[in-house]
């Protein structure tokens, strides 16, 4: 999970659901997450009421991966 929550901030989940973002009602309910990182992101996904497909990072996940594996050197 550690990379994971390092590629996938809070504060580039608010932008990928501000620049992504698909609405829906039914994807975008409050769930109950344990991690306090995922609760700030599950935040972000009720307030803005978007989602945003994987799919769609891949190109940023590709490129942020690549920057994360280099700074662990």
């Amino acid at each position: 999970m550690k990379i994971f929550l390092a590629l996938q901030t809070e504060s580039r989940v608010s932008e990928w659901l501000t620049l992504m973002g698909h609405p829906s009602v039914k994807r975008t309910k409050r769930l109950m997450v344990k991690t306090p990182a995922l609760q700030k992101q599950m935040t972000a996904i009720s307030i803005f009421g978007k989602y945003v497909e994987q799919e769609q990072l891949m190109p940023i996940y590709e490129t942020l991966i690549s920057e994360w594996l280099n700074s662990e050197d």
